[in-house]
């Protein structure tokens, strides 16, 4: 049984190994999937507030979600992708926020346009993912060591049998070495 512990834990150290390794891929890739998303809705929500500005509708100013500024001087266009904090009087804590802040010139008068969504706060993901990973991963761990040790037993009885039969085969009895 000792090859079989020893096979255990390099399977066990391997298996550790690699789901750390894709808890943090699995995280990466979480957060770049949830970053392109609001990047997109931003991006969407940036051309609404332009064309409601071009038909001369009144904006709704949902601070912090939306905000639009008139600029009293001509500013170059661009588009700035940002991640920000932005304070919340009723849970009265700081939370996170992607914002995109764009300039649109719309019949010669330049606006800053603000728009910004909530990031699902990276803390909180980090442990839902990793409690998540871990219930998996003993889970899964367990279960495979259950396996491994349920299945080598099997495959290691003949070998284990014919041990034993040498174990007790002594040249000083006249009785044959009995093998399967």
């Amino acid at each position: 049984m000792k090859l079989l512990k020893k096979n255990n834990r390099i399977f066990f150290r391997f298996a550790v190994f690699l789901l750390l390794g894709g808890s943090v891929v699995f995280y990466l890739a979480i957060t770049w999937i949830i970053r392109g998303e609001l990047d997109e809705k931003l991006e969407v929500d940036r051309i609404r507030t332009e064309n409601l500005l071009r038909q001369h509708q009144l904006l709704p100013q949902f601070a912090p979600i939306l905000e639009v500024e008139v600029l009293g001087k001509e500013i170059r266009p661009e588009k700035q992708w940002s991640n920000t904090m932005v304070f919340d009087p009723i849970e009265g804590e700081y939370e996170p926020y992607r914002q995109l802040v764009s300039v649109a010139e719309i019949g010669g008068v330049f606006y800053r346009i603000t728009n910004r969504s909530s990031l699902v706060e990276s803390e909180d993901l980090l442990y839902a993912i990793g409690g998540c990973t871990l219930g998996l991963a003993l889970l899964l761990l367990g279960g495979l060591l259950w396996l491994n040790h349920r299945t080598s037993r099997q495959l290691w009885r003949p070998f284990q049998e014919q041990m034993e039969a040498l174990r007790g085969f002594s040249l000083a009895q006249q009785e044959p070495l009995q093998l399967a």
